[in-house]
């Protein structure tokens, strides 16, 4: 891993799915990016973050490239900053 933010080669992502805030967030180390469900606050937003990263014990189980390709036509939005996101 870089040792600074300006290290990195690629920009991390956030690409949010039209998907209910049942869902949890979804990350794809390979791609440097984040799969966010649209939750109704950032508190409902944090806490699944949270979970996820607590609870969650396996890494792009999903299989990747099926992911992607399911992310690509599933009315994906590509979020570049977090004004985009409202925070």
């Amino acid at each position: 891993m870089p040792l600074t933010a300006q290290d990195f080669e690629r920009k991390h992502r956030v690409n949010v799915l039209e998907l209910d805030a049942t869902h949890l967030p979804i990350g794809h180390t390979c791609f440097f990016s984040l799969d966010l469900p649209l939750y109704a606050t950032d508190r409902e937003c944090r806490e699944k973050l949270l979970y996820a990263i607590t609870n969650c014990v396996t890494i792009d189980a999903d299989e990747t490239t099926n992911a992607r390709a399911a992310a690509e036509t599933s009315g994906v939005a590509r979020v570049e900053s977090e004004e985009d996101l409202g925070f």
